[in-house]
């Protein structure tokens, strides 16, 4: 797939990252101008759809593009592209039914689970008193702090529902899936065609980043 000029990429980040989880990412500039869809603060009672249109707001349809999205933001990107036509779709650590959801997401789901969580506790998150913990414990904590920022009581309370509640809204062409057969989110036991990374987690945007790089570099260049 040749263009004339560099190739519009958008990625979407998992759910509660932003533009860091991508740092480690390598890029041919010359081929690719990549940007990140920053995640949104929902509106009450907002659907899916409604969402997925804010979103996709700043995207430049007038040249050709594709979508990349890890985890949750493979969700979002599945969503856009029903609503675009992106040269392709990729999604990273993500799901593209509800058959490769997770027994207990579904259990959640159908018992409402996930409404009793006390998201309003992840706002004290940024008070910690790093100096008195164990090395490792802050070590942590500070990971979680750099790669998932985006953590107000609104925003996680609405994302959790609609990936324990998402199913595909139409019938639209399968994503190219990228997934680690470690990911103890969604099971690779569950996944079908996929293009496997071994050993990769969940969190495999960030472990496995030079070869995701080069795999997205082979898939986007046809």
């Amino acid at each position: 797939m040749v263009f004339d000029q560099p190739l519009n990429v958008y990625l979407i980040p998992g759910m509660s990252a932003d533009t860091a989880s991508f740092d480690s990412l390598e890029w041919n500039e010359s081929q690719f101008s990549v940007k990140v869809l920053s995640w949104l603060e929902p509106i009450k009672d907002e659907s899916l759809k409604a969402y997925t249109i804010r979103m996709g707001q700043t995207i430049d349809r007038s040249m050709p593009f594709a979508l990349v999205g890890v985890s949750f933001g493979g969700v979002i990107a599945q969503e856009l592209s029903l609503m675009n036509d992106p040269v392709k779709t990729i999604i990273i650590s993500s799901i593209k039914s509800a058959a490769e959801k997770p027994l207990w997401m579904r259990i959640g789901y159908r018992w409402s689970l996930h409404k009793m969580l006390p998201f309003f506790m992840m706002r004290y998150m940024n008070y910690r008193p790093y100096q008195i913990l164990p090395f490792v414990v802050e070590k942590r904590l500070r990971q979680y702090d750099h790669y998932l920022p985006v953590r107000s009581e609104g925003y996680l309370r609405w994302s959790v529902h609609q990936i324990l509640q998402w199913e595909p809204s139409a019938q639209g062409k399968d994503p190219i899936h990228i997934h680690g057969d470690r990911d103890e989110m969604f099971p690779i036991k569950s996944i079908k065609n996929a293009q496997i990374i071994e050993g990769g987690s969940h969190i495999m945007i960030i472990t496995h980043a030079r070869q995701i790089s080069k795999l997205l570099a082979t898939i986007l260049n046809n």
